[in-house]
């Protein structure tokens, strides 16, 4: 093959001193993307396994009903297992390892299970709300 003719390496010239990669936003859009397709997954088997709960109670079917709870145990145990993959200190300066647990599972019990209860108790009320919804 020959050489590429001078317009040719001319506009490639242009284009190579004209195009700047932002190093820091190229990867900061790697991150973005990668999240936006994490949701966009995670909303996708919500409606699946939200799909085979409302069939299953719509149509009564015994094997529906089995798929929907396997189903939903399989989403709860996605989740369940983001919790085990790190662990924060908030007070990693103590020394004594079983001083430093306790004191730090105190810590998150007291931070986490308000939250927990806050999400438990509006999880609630919001299917209240939507069994007061009369059907069409």
């Amino acid at each position: 093959m020959g050489e590429n003719p001078p317009w040719l390496n001319k506009l490639n010239k242009y284009f190579s001193d004209g195009f700047l990669l932002h190093e820091a936003d190229f990867q900061a859009g790697k991150h973005i993307r990668a999240l936006t397709k994490w949701w966009l997954e995670l909303v996708r088997n919500l409606l699946v396994v939200s799909a085979f709960y409302f069939l299953a109670l719509k149509s009564d079917s015994t094997v529906l009903k089995i798929l929907a709870q396997l189903s939903l145990l399989v989403f709860l145990a996605y989740f369940s297992t983001w919790q085990n993959t790190f662990s924060f200190r908030f007070f990693p300066y103590i020394k004594n390892p079983k001083v430093n647990f306790w004191f730090n599972l105190v810590v998150w019990l007291a931070i986490c299970m308000p939250i927990y209860f806050f999400i438990i108790i509006a999880v609630t009320r919001a299917f209240q709300a939507l069994s007061q919804i009369p059907p069409k």
